[in-house]
């Protein structure tokens, strides 16, 4: 499993913790996916972006 499979499954169970809808977690995953991808398609670098989301876990922004 890839980092961003790791951050985007922490992300979901987070939602699901929280009492988050199954559509509104459906929509919050696709959001996570076009994101990520917009990022790597306008060459982001990627290990910017795993950067960025390690960050977030270490804030507990994204739990």
């Amino acid at each position: 499993m890839t980092f961003r499979d790791e951050a985007k499954n922490c992300y979901e169970q987070s939602m699901r913790n929280y009492g988050i809808s199954e559509q509104t977690i459906r929509i919050a995953l696709w959001a996570f996916d076009t994101g990520f991808s917009a990022g790597v398609l306008n060459d982001s670098n990627r290990q910017a972006q795993f950067e960025m989301l390690k960050k977030l876990l270490n804030q507990n922004v994204i739990n």
